[in-house]
């Protein structure tokens, strides 16, 4: 459910049951996962955000992780940045996954632009003008895709009922539509079209940054073994790669351009190159429990898993990461991508 907040980088987030089963270990960042080494030294400009559920906040990091800011909010779900350090949120005030949700705008310093009331929502992506875009189901209905921007009505598309995640691509709205395929809405006329499908294969994830590429997690045939599916400017095939047990699919394009998944328990992260079908690295991470990850501009890897944010350079050496965290479940990068 990438990431299409920018020209490059880009962030994929699941709500898979054994990844919501986050280990106590993500909190004990042993060697070599020790935590970013701050120091005395102050916390610099905001560069990441994550939402910390549990802990019922948002909290703001700069580039090595460290904390510059905690903002309440009741119980977070989803967190994605916008133009100008603003932030759209989507906040279960019930703290229940069935109960009535809120999306919130707030400006770079935290004050709240508007307020929507919503469905439970199962993706949230934001285009570049900084409008904001939701998969949600009403109570009694089929699911939509929504846009929402201060001062206007919300417009509402109807999608797939087997629509599982959304990515914003160039101009348009991609939807992660399951064994139908990946599809496209043209936001413009509401025309819905098929833009990519396989005989036996289901779409679980899609990611993109606002341009013509976009990256795809493929489950097919009897045996429900996962693959990763590059797509060209046109939206055609242009590489494929297995990674079996995959639960998130994360990338980032330009010089340095890089292919990341996450596996289905949450203790592996895998760099592939769906061009030449192969895997350039495996890296076992610490614990149980990855929900988001985000790949950086120079290829490397952040992961959101359970209590703590882990960190990978492109070539899966670790970096230093953070704990404290009470329960993680979506991250974001704010400025340049």
């Amino acid at each position: 459910m990438d990431l299409g907040r920018g020209a490059g980088a880009g962030r994929a987030r699941s709500w898979s049951g054994a990844l919501a089963l986050a280990a106590g270990a993500a909190l004990a960042l042993g060697p070599p996962w020790l935590p970013s080494p701050g120091g005395n030294r102050e916390a610099g400009e905001p560069r990441w955000v994550v939402a910390d559920r549990d802990a019922r906040r948002i909290v703001l990091l700069d580039d090595d992780l460290l904390v510059v800011e905690r903002r309440e909010v009741p119980w977070p779900t989803h967190v994605r940045a916008a133009p100008g350090g603003a932030l759209w949120i989507v906040s279960a005030t019930l703290g229940h996954p069935r109960a009535g949700h809120e999306l919130l705008l707030t400006d770079r310093v935290g004050r709240s632009q508007a307020v929507w009331e919503v469905p439970p929502v199962l993706d949230l992506e934001v285009e570049r003008t900084g409008r904001a875009w939701i998969l949600d189901r009403p109570p009694s209905g089929s699911l939509q895709v929504r846009a929402f921007a201060p001062g206007k009505a919300p417009a509402c598309f109807s999608v797939p009922d087997r629509a599982r995640a959304i990515a914003m691509g160039d101009g348009s709205v991609l939807v992660a539509a399951g064994d139908e395929g990946l599809g496209v809405l043209d936001p413009a006329s509401g025309d819905w079209r098929l833009a990519w499908h396989e005989e036996g294969c289901c779409v679980l994830e899609v990611a993109a940054h606002g341009g013509p590429r976009a990256w795809l997690l493929v489950r097919e045939g009897l045996d429900g073994s996962e693959r990763v599916v590059e797509l060209d400017g046109v939206l055609a095939t242009a590489g494929n790669v297995r990674s079996p047990g995959s639960a998130l699919v994360s990338a980032s394009q330009g010089v340095q351009a890089a292919v990341w998944s996450v596996g289905a328990t949450g203790d592996w992260a895998r760099r592939l190159d769906p061009r030449e079908g192969r895997s350039s690295a495996v890296v076992r991470l610490p614990a149980l429990g990855a929900v988001a990850a985000f790949t950086e501009l120079d290829g490397g890897l952040l992961v959101a898993a359970g209590g703590a944010l882990l960190r990978l350079d492109r070539s899966g050496r670790v970096l230093p990461g953070q704990g404290g965290f009470a329960r993680l479940v979506d991250l974001d990068a704010l400025g340049p991508r």
